[in-house]
């Protein structure tokens, strides 16, 4: 069976134009699915190595947007002449604006390398050195990569649990400062069951909903407050305004997070629905499924577990997601 032999690490890769809107209810930093999707890609160019898991830590992220309070995407014409290839040419018709939200990112991404054996010096430098050049011609979440040289390093991983952690410890200030993506399913799963004790009718949604959402509310004092009194009303009486405050369900820097799409209808055969992608593979409808994620400095971590994102597939319930088991 394989196991974890390195860590490879891409340090610091700044991605330009990534996607910013990877689900239907919400926008900002991408879904993980984009970053196991990138490690697919990576091991199938890789073809004697086999990629696992991957850790996602954000330095920075810079949304394409536009307004104070409310804000709105700036968008762009690909190209700005419409028709431009067309017999038809009309030099002074702009062509449409292209809808998309987009992001300016720098993540470092750390990989696992599965394998028997552990890797000979030789055999890590060469490994350093294409995935070097890979990466630097390929995306990320739409986004390209913004380095001719993107930094790799690949670390010897221990074979076991404690010495692992130990490593992982010593690792883990060398990205700071930043965020790590974990996902707490956990917080999202006791918040529903605190609702439905209220309500027996509440739904995920309406759990998700309220968890993430800033509840504005008066709070209640038995004597009036004399820095919030107004001025007397017509009939000589004192009107006292209330004190609001603003307060959240968890403590934390919680964000809903797309992790997966689950079926919608059962599993046609290649060809048999039309205008698909790719006719030779089977096809099903979907819907996006969402989550709860938490951004965390990487020095409250104290595994390798805690920051890995790996993909699911549970074929029979139609669910086809990525999990990530951190646990507080």
């Amino acid at each position: 069976m394989s196991e974890v032999t390195a860590l490879i690490e891409i340090g610091r890769l700044r991605v330009h134009n990534a996607n910013a809107v990877s689900g239907p209810l919400s926008w900002g930093f991408p879904a993980p699915s984009a970053f196991t999707g990138f490690v697919h890609a990576l091991d199938r160019e890789l073809n004697e190595t086999r990629l696992g898991g991957v850790g996602i830590i954000c330095h920075q992220f810079d949304p394409q947007v536009a307004g104070s309070y409310t804000h709105s995407f700036r968008l762009m014409r690909h190209p700005y002449k419409a028709s431009w290839r067309q017999k038809s040419f009309q030099p002074g018709k702009p062509s449409a604006i292209i809808e998309e939200g987009r992001a300016h990112l720098e993540v470092t991404l750390l990989i696992e390398l599965l394998g028997e054996e552990p890797l000979t010096e030789d055999e890590r430098s060469n490994l350093e050195k294409k995935i070097q050049e890979l990466v630097s011609g390929m995306r990320i979440a739409s986004g390209a990569v913004h380095q001719a040289a993107p930094k790799v390093k690949i670390f010897d991983w221990p074979d076991t649990e404690e010495a692992a952690k130990k490593e992982f410890r010593s690792k883990r200030y060398r990205w700071l400062p930043g965020f790590a993506l974990v996902e707490r399913r956990d917080i999202l799963g006791k918040h529903l069951g605190k609702l439905r004790r209220q309500v027996s009718e509440t739904d995920t949604l309406e759990a998700l909903l309220d968890l993430l959402a800033i509840h504005t509310e008066p709070v209640a004092t038995d004597e009036p407050n004399e820095k919030l009194e107004q001025p007397s009303d017509k009939a000589g009486r004192k009107t006292v305004s209330p004190e609001w405050i603003s307060t959240k369900r968890y403590p934390g820097w919680l964000v809903p997070l797309p992790v997966g799409y689950g079926a919608l209808s059962e599993l046609y055969e290649p060809g048999c629905v039309s205008n698909t992608r790719d006719m030779t593979v089977p096809f099903c409808f979907v819907e996006s499924l969402y989550s709860v994620g938490q951004w965390l400095s990487p020095h409250r971590l104290t595994s390798i577990e805690q920051l890995l994102w790996h993909t699911e597939s549970d074929v029979e319930h139609g669910l086809y997601s990525c999990r990530n088991y951190y646990q507080e």
